[in-house]
């Protein structure tokens, strides 16, 4: 019996095994891999989900589909990171738990522990511990990137050249380095704190070696570079890149305007180059899939400000008052964009409308101090 058994166990593996490298070999999966993930990042989600599952219903026992799907759900969530939560994003992320769960099970069932599998579980496991970071919650963001460091670590052990697997310790450093207040003492206390330069180092070494993570990588160091590290010129030429190749994604978008509202004034002049090139291509609203609350008229407040930067208040006020007029409720933009039309107003001498708009200012709630600073306008 205990023959019969192991004999059943060897056939099971090797049967599994063949399997695995029929789906590694199968050039129709790689090619429908690589454009899911093109597809993901060019915010295309619905055609990327139907493939995967076209994926996952060929290969039901293979992991890498269900990673591929968990990624997916991730990186739909993650566009809500600067942005409230609804009930889409609920009801994504109930889906990302599902796939998560199906992921990890399918690793865990896997009968070849390889490097390949320890890979895989520890990017889901990663996954999941920036879905709990953007929910704030980080102590289980933390848990679950203390056990993603170790399955990728046990996956480099076992193939030293996995370069993908950098990427999910990169970003794991990254962002423990940058974790604050109580989290950041916790950290410190069991000894991990995080180091920003290790991160992206370990991101950069993905990016140019591993065979999946080059548009991950990008979009992560873009975000470095631009939001934290004060890298704004290195940050924008990845950031160029990605626009350029995933139209489709407002998220390249906005990490220019991040980059051109970080400028000093005497660079205003390349900002608004930036934005003329590589934000307002030909049809880039009717491009744009949107399904967070991304206001396209940041674009051109964003353009504005650097208008008012070299004294241009003609331009200026040729792209403000068009979002002044159509904005239909009082909220932190609209205020800084009357704001700003009121200073453009203030300085060509034009009285009627600096009193019109001040009106509208002072007649509406104060947010943050407007007010306070629509009165020091009309008086410098």
């Amino acid at each position: 019996m205990k023959q019969a058994f192991l004999a059943i166990v060897i056939i099971l593996t090797l049967t599994q095994s063949a399997w695995a490298v029929n789906f590694e070999e199968d050039k129709h999966v790689q090619d429908m891999v690589a454009q899911i993930s093109d597809e993901t990042l060019n915010s295309e989600h619905d055609n990327a989900i139907s493939r995967t599952q076209e994926l996952i219903s060929r290969y039901p026992k293979e992991p890498f589909p269900r990673f591929l799907l968990t990624t997916i759900y991730m990186y739909i969530l993650r566009s809500y990171w600067d942005f409230p939560v609804d009930e889409k994003y609920q009801t994504y992320k109930r889906k990302f738990s599902s796939a998560a769960a199906d992921a990890k099970k399918a690793c865990d069932e896997y009968p070849v522990q390889n490097a390949a599998i320890y890979f895989l579980r520890g990017m889901v496991l990663g996954e999941e511990g920036m879905v709990h970071l953007q929910d704030r919650e980080w102590l289980a963001s933390y848990s679950k990137g203390k056990s993603a460091v170790a399955a990728l670590q046990k996956s480099l052990e076992i193939d030293p050249t996995n370069y993908d697997a950098y990427l999910g310790l990169g970003m794991f450093e990254y962002y423990c380095s940058k974790f604050t207040g109580a989290i950041k003492i916790l950290t410190w206390l069991i000894g991990f704190s995080g180091n920003s330069e290790k991160g992206l180092q370990y991101v950069t070494k993905a990016m140019t070696h591993g065979k999946y993570s080059e548009g991950s990588a990008k979009l992560f160091l873009a975000y470095a570079y631009i939001e934290y590290e004060d890298r704004l010129d290195e940050g924008v030429e990845l950031a160029k890149t990605l626009r350029a190749r995933y139209p489709s994604n407002f998220t390249f978008i906005e990490y220019i305007l991040r980059a051109a509202r970080k400028l000093p004034p005497e660079r205003a002049a390349e900002g608004l180059d930036w934005i003329d090139t590589y934000v307002k291509t030909p049809n880039w609203k009717e491009q744009l899939n949107l399904f967070v609350p991304f206001n396209l008229d940041e674009v051109d407040y964003v353009q504005a400000s650097l208008y008012l930067a070299r004294d241009d208040y003609v331009s200026a006020r040729n792209l403000l008052e068009p979002v002044s007029a159509c904005s239909n409720h009082v909220d932190e933009f609209s205020t800084e964009v009357n704001l700003a039309l009121l200073y453009v107003y203030a300085k060509t001498a034009n009285h009627d409308k600096a009193r019109e708009i001040y009106s509208r200012i002072m007649s509406q709630k104060s947010i943050k101090n407007s007010h306070f600073k629509a009165k020091g306008i009309l008086k410098s």
